[in-house]
């Protein structure tokens, strides 16, 4: 199981993740600027950044455990009374 692509996915949507026991991730925006020298304009983007407090939150747990019961996560198999024969 890939917990970082369901933590990334995670972070996206709600700007900070925590992983108990660990700590938490939390979303940066940071600014964009003008360098001089290269001249070259650098957008804004976002920034991951981890801070070791802990807090207690099982929403990562409960995303990984949603998202792998979807319906978009498993085999398509229908009853065979269903099918068109």
């Amino acid at each position: 199981m890939d917990v970082g692509f369901y933590l990334g996915e995670l972070l996206m949507q709600q700007g900070e993740v925590s992983v108990p026991g660990l700590g938490y991730f939390v979303q940066v925006r940071m600014s964009g600027y003008y360098n001089d020298n290269e001249r070259k304009f650098y957008p804004p983007y976002h920034q991951a950044q981890f801070d070791i407090q802990s807090i207690d939150d099982d929403a990562l747990a409960e995303y990984i455990a949603v998202k792998k019961t979807s319906p978009s996560h498993r085999p398509n198999i229908l009853p065979k009374n269903i099918l068109p024969t």
